[in-house]
């Protein structure tokens, strides 16, 4: 995660079309790790692994562990990448929010489909 979040910050004026892969890929990645946005906009770990619950034993600790570990430096990186956008050219811009527009769009119509 954090590879991918170094490479759009150092890169984003260069991604292109590959912003959507990008976001789509640190979306999931956040599922993943079951974190949830704080109310100061940061990420935090959700339920499941602030309690250990079901994140199980063995390679389940290991990952909860360095996910907790890193969860701020992550969470700082993530922000920074976003404050960083309005350096962007505006063609890289505008690839940008359309690839936040898409994946909005596609998050709304998975909603959607579950009720």
């Amino acid at each position: 995660m954090r590879a991918l979040l170094s490479l759009a910050h150092c890169h984003g004026d260069i991604l292109g079309s590959a912003w959507h892969l990008v976001l789509t890929t640190l979306q999931h990645l956040t599922w993943i790790l079951g974190l949830k946005p704080s109310a100061g906009g940061s990420l935090k770990a959700g339920q499941q692994l602030s309690e250990g619950g079901s994140a199980g034993s063995g390679v389940g600790n290991v990952i909860t562990t360095a996910v907790m570990a890193d969860l701020p430096v992550l969470s700082s990186m993530l922000s920074r990448l976003f404050e960083s956008s309005q350096y962007l050219d505006d063609v890289a811009l505008h690839h940008l929010i359309d690839a936040l527009c898409k994946l909005s769009a596609e998050s709304m119509e998975l909603a959607y489909s579950n009720r």
